[in-house]
């Protein structure tokens, strides 16, 4: 955790209250566990079975998450990304229209924010933004992974 607001305090003022706000907030509720997590989302019950993250060799942040949504399994991985300009990108992806809409419930359940979801050549894709990835810092699965990423990143900047 300081190792956090050391990184966000050399990137300016700014950055640093941000992520102050963010690590304060996750400090008062505590490391959430994904495992057994239920949530009602837009009218859909949302069951967390488990979910696990991985470094990739290509400087992505993959976010792995198993759920059960009203009873259907889905199991989809979620990509985070680093802009040349700044700034991060996430997306999924899903075949169908209902996938789509089961993972785009997953991400909410688990940010609190929905998804944009897009359809291209018959592929959905949902797009998640640097929000969503802060919002997942709560979970324990999750925090070292994605404090190990945005220090690299912002190593790989100076």
């Amino acid at each position: 955790m300081e190792r956090v607001l050391c990184t966000a305090r050399a990137e300016g003022k700014d950055v640093y209250r941000r992520v102050k706000r963010a690590v304060d907030k996750g400090v008062s509720l505590g490391s959430l566990r994904l495992k057994g997590l239920e949530k009602k989302v837009e009218g859909r019950v949302v069951r967390i079975r488990e979910g696990s993250a991985q470094l990739d060799r290509d400087s992505s942040l993959r976010i792995a998450v198993a759920a059960k949504v009203d009873g259907v399994y889905t199991n989809r991985k979620i990509f985070f990304i680093k802009m040349k300009r700044g700034g991060i990108s996430g997306f999924a992806k899903a075949g169908t229209a209902d996938g789509a809409e089961r993972v785009a419930a997953v991400i909410k359940a688990l940010t609190g924010m929905r998804s944009t979801v897009v359809h291209i050549n018959n592929t959905y894709v949902l797009r998640c933004n640097e929000r969503h990835l802060r919002t997942l810092v709560r979970y324990a699965e999750f925090a070292d992974y994605v404090e190990r990423w945005v220090e690299g990143w912002t190593a790989s900047k100076s």
